[in-house]
This record gives structure tokens, C-alpha cells and sequence, in this order.
């Protein structure tokens, strides 16, 4: 028993220079080095081949984590053991995101030789008891331009894909229903508390129409809060308990309990303008102040719009209300919407988004081969139908340059074939201004399947590799779960959209090399994409 004590004592000095360790599938004579200064019941326990050797280094392990503490974790678990020395390490456990400050700690060689993670990695693993993948816990990223082939793109088998009609959902038992941002909190599709929602969704979009952003904001943000609640709400009183629930919507969600409907919803819903306004703005192209201008101008029907776009004296500004793109539309997109509002009012089942995706992907295939794509917004959200496709698609050795090119060359060929019919616009035409925006390349268009009399919005993203799941999770969706996740990323000192992750002190890059990845960056937890719908 003393001589167990001794040797315990040598671990915990060790511990309090630089590092403890983990191993798996070394040879005798480096594991009994490893082991040389572990107590005996651990001699025992990692007398096997399947123990993993972990080295920890003891700078920036987080506020609440300690070298000791860590330590301790590990000498208590069943099938880790810990190394003063780095090379014997099967893994490097460190909470340094930059090579060069790693480099001090332990040699370049060995900073591309080991799998370099993050605390999270090790802490996940014990209390799991399994290990989980390295990739998903790096703790070192690259810079945009550099190390490309080393982003591993992997689509389709992905385990949170959602084919067909079958939807699959975290099941996080773990998540706040009521945590504060839409971002923290799962969100299905149809809640125990639908109606309410789609009630209140009218008066929000009452709001927008009259241009009172705040106000409709603040709706949207109640709007997102029941959505995450899991149960029936049967008082106002209970939903005053939800975050943005003020004391006007738990007014109106008592008359809704009350009397099974909202006094305001019903009169808007009765309100000849609101009506108008709301048959202008299912225009794609239209937004709120274009749809006041139209009224203004005496436009009654989507005819008498028509017409207003048909007399060449006129001049409305166009102003869309997509607030994630900021996109500024040309005319002449509502022009061809207003032509083809019949198709395009007709939603588009989840077989027919596949059947379009899979032809898009074969002409992409025979222009440059091997390209990934993801299908996003409502159809990955799991919606049974969708307004329009939206398709990230990326390559595992394109650049910036040739992003660029191959949305280009996919729409030509896709034109050229009748498959697309309107390209109303193209990177560089009425795109953002953005730091980091020759990543991704756009094209929207109106596509016609082949033997179909019938068009749809067809959204075309190509996202050079480094920023694939950025794009992913940005074209995923939902409005206020997007919302979130850059306010959530702002108050940890980063900027998020679909062009990447950056630094806001320096501008540098944090590349994403999963989805789950890119919410691991943010300090998130995962939260499956049907868990998204965090709008009406």
C-alpha cells in the first residue's frame, strides 16, 4: 500500500508539469514506458492492447477545468492512462487553437503526427465509454487556402441525412426547452402548441407588412420560444414563464385559451389591406415596402401588379425581406414570379426535390466529377413539402476559383438543356458584400423537370470546401434559428453565416470539418436538423 502511494505521488508531479496521457495499439516496450509511472491497479487494468495513452497539456484547458482535475478524471476512468511524455501519446488532449502557441508546448513533428483534440474530446469519452471520433473534437483549424485536401467532405451516408418522407430527431433529453436562443433548444416541425403559433405568426406578419421590424421581431422571438416548449400550454401564466413572452403576448395567448382564438388575429384576418399585403408579398421578389408601394400606386390583385410591371413608365424599388442573404433582386424576378405565380405557388413534394436534385447532381458529375452536395431548407428540416429547393454542393480540391467557374459552367449546360429556364442571379450580380464572400458562389433560377409542364425556385450553392458545412447549416435554416446562431456567436467573440466562422479581434478563419463541427466551434450542442423549425 505505501509503495502504491509513492508511485500515485510520481503521477500527480508529472501531472503538474505539463501533461497527462491516453493509449491504444502500441508496441510492448513503448506502452511499458507509458506505463512505467502509473500506479499498480492501473499497470493491471491496461495490461491490454485495447488502452489509449493520453498526453494533456496543461495551458487554456477553459475556465472550469483544471490540470489536476482533468488529471483525476482520467486516473479514475477505465481504459486511459496518462504520460508525461508526449511521443508515447496516442492523442494530444490540449484547449490551444493555434499551431503556433501548441508548438511551444510540444514539437511541430508531433503536432502533425497526433490527433490533436480538445478537453471535450476526452470528457465526452470516458463518460460515454467509448471513444469518440477525433474529428469531430479537433482543437486545431486551418486557415482558408491552406491544407484543402485535409477537409473531409462526407455526404449521404451522413447519419443526419433525411431521406424520403422518414425524419429522424435528436432525442437530446439533455437540451433547456427553455434556454434563451432559438439555438439552444430543439424545435420540431409541428409542436404541441401549432395552432397558438400559427395564430400569433399572424399578427407578426401584420407587423412585418407594416414595416414595425421590432415589433415583429419580438413576435417571431415569442413565436420561437413556444415552438421548443414540449408540452401543451394550458395557462398565460405558463407561458409567461417562456422567454420573449411579454405581458401583450401572454395577453393574447389567454384569449386564445380562453376563448380559442386571438381578437386581433381574427380582425387582421378580416382587414381587406393585410390581405392585400399578404397576396403581394407570396410573390417571391416582393417584400413588404414593394408591396406598400404597389398599394400606394392603387394595386389591388396580383393582376393589377402584373400590370404595373407591364407599363414600362413605372418604377417600383425592389426591396426583398430575405435578412440572412440581404439579397436586392432585379425586377425582373418579380416580373417572372407574377408570370409563373401559378407553378411557383404550388409547394414541392419531398420525391420531386430528390428527383431534381439527382438530376442536377448527374449533369454536375459530368462537368467535374466527385462533387458532394447536401439538399437544405425545408426538405432537410423535414417539411413533407417545400416552397423551393435550395442545393449546397461542393468539390474535395476546388478553389475559390473554380467555385466560381463551376456554378458558371452548371447553369450553362443546365440553360443550354431547357432545365433552367430564368437565371435571375449569379454570383457577382446583386450578391452581398461580404469579407470572406468568393467562398460561396450562387446562382437562383427557375427549373423545369424534364417532362413536367410545371417550374420551381431552384437555389444553386457551391461552397469551396472549408466552408461546406458553414453553408449547410446557413441554407438549413430556420430564419430565427439562424438568427440565434449568429447572436450566440457574436457573444463568443465570432462571426457566423454561411461564408465561414471568423475571429472578430483578427479576422481569422476557423474551418468547420462537420456539421457538428461547426456547432462544437460555437459552443453549442448538436441539435438535428429537423430540430431547426424555429419559425411559425
Amino acid at each position: 500500500m505505501p509503495s502504491f502511494k509513492r508511485t500515485r505521488s510520481k503521477v500527480d508531479e508529472a501531472d503538474s508539469e505539463s501533461g497527462g496521457s491516453v493509449t491504444i495499439g502500441k508496441r510492448s516496450s513503448e506502452r511499458n514506458r507509458a506505463l512505467g509511472n502509473a500506479p499498480a491497479t492501473h499497470r493491471k487494468l491496461h495490461s491490454s492492447s485495447q488502452k489509449l495513452v493520453v498526453y494533456i497539456v496543461a495551458a487554456k484547458l477553459g475556465a472550469n477545468r483544471t490540470l489536476a482535475g482533468l488529471s483525476k478524471f482520467v486516473r479514475e476512468s477505465t481504459g486511459y492512462i496518462l504520460t508525461k511524455n508526449a511521443e508515447e501519446a496516442d492523442v494530444v488532449v490540449t484547449g490551444i487553437g493555434m499551431r503556433k502557441r501548441l508548438e511551444r508546448s510540444i514539437s511541430p513533428e508531433l503536432v502533425d503526427r497526433k490527433p490533436i483534440v480538445k478537453p471535450e474530446w476526452l470528457e465526452k469519452s470516458i463518460k460515454e465509454g467509448k471513444r469518440r471520433p477525433y474529428s469531430q473534437y479537433q482543437a486545431l483549424y486551418t486557415r482558408r487556402g491552406e491544407a484543402a485536401d485535409d477537409v473531409e467532405i462526407s455526404v449521404g451516408g451522413d447519419e443526419d441525412s433525411v431521406d424520403g418522407g422518414e425524419v429522424a430527431t435528436s432525442a437530446q433529453t439533455d437540451l433547456n426547452p427553455n434556454a434563451k436562443l432559438a439555438c439552444q433548444r430543439e424545435s420540431p416541425l409541428v409542436c404541441p402548441n401549432q395552432e397558438l403559433v400559427e395564430r400569433i405568426d399572424i399578427i407578426r406578419r401584420a407587423r412585418e407588412l407594416d414595416m414595425n421590424w421590432q415589433s415583429a421581431l419580438s413576435y417571431a422571438r415569442a413565436i420561437a420560444s413556444i415552438k421548443a416548449y414540449p408540452k401543451k400550454i394550458k395557462s398565460a401564466k405558463e407561458a409567461g414563464k417562456l422567454w420573449y413572452i411579454g405581458n401583450k403576448a401572454e395577453h393574447k395567448i389567454g384569449e386564445y385559451l380562453k376563448y380559442g382564438q386571438i381578437i386581433e388575429t381574427k380582425t387582421l384576418l378580416e382587414d381587406e389591406k393585410y390581405k392585400v399585403l399578404r397576396e403581394f408579398t407570396s410573390i417571391y421578389g416582393i417584400g413588404p415596402m414593394t408591396a406598400q408601394t404597389l398599394y400606394a400606386y392603387g394595386c389591388r390583385t396580383l393582376e393589377d401588379a402584373k400590370k404595373f410591371y407591364d407599363n414600362p413608365e413605372n418604377t417600383a424599388q425592389q426591396s426583398s425581406d430575405d435578412e440572412d442573404e440581404n439579397k436586392r433582386l432585379p425586377e425582373r424576378w418579380i416580373e417572372v414570379s407574377l408570370a409563373l405565380k401559378d407553378d411557383l405557388g404550388i409547394k414541392i413534394p419531398r420525391k420531386e426535390v430528390e428527383q431534381i436534385a439527382g438530376t442536377v447532381m448527374k449533369e454536375l458529375e459530368a462537368i467535374q466529377p466527385g462533387c458532394s452536395h447536401t439538399i437544405a431548407g425545408g426538405y432537410r428540416r423535414g417539411k413533407p413539402e417545400s416552397n423551393d429547393i435550395d442545393i449546397v454542393v461542393t468539390h474535395p480540391k476546388a478553389d475559390r476559383k473554380r467555385i466560381q467557374e463551376l456554378c458558371q459552367e452548371l447553369t450553362d449546360v443546365l440553360s443550354k438543356k431547357g432545365l433552367v429556364t430564368h437565371l435571375m442571379t449569379l454570383t457577382g450580380q446583386n450578391t452581398p458584400k461580404s469579407l470572406h464572400a468568393d467562398v460561396i458562389a450562387k446562382a437562383l433560377t427557375v427549373f423545369s423537370l424534364p417532362g413536367s409542364n410545371r417550374s420551381c425556385r431552384l437555389d444553386l450553392v457551391f461552397a469551396v470546401p472549408e466552408v461546406y458545412w458553414t453553408a449547410v447549416v446557413g441554407w438549413t435554416g430556420s430564419t430565427m434559428f439562424q438568427r440565434d446562431l449568429r447572436l450566440h456567436a457574436k457573444s463568443k467573440g465570432l462571426k457566423f453565416d454561411s461564408s465561414g466562422i471568423t475571429r472578430r479581434n483578427n479576422q481569422s478563419v476557423i474551418v468547420a470539418h462537420s456539421e457538428k463541427d461547426v456547432f462544437e466551434i460555437l459552443g453549442l450542442p448538436y441539435i438535428h436538423p429537423t430540430m431547426r423549425n424555429a419559425d411559425a
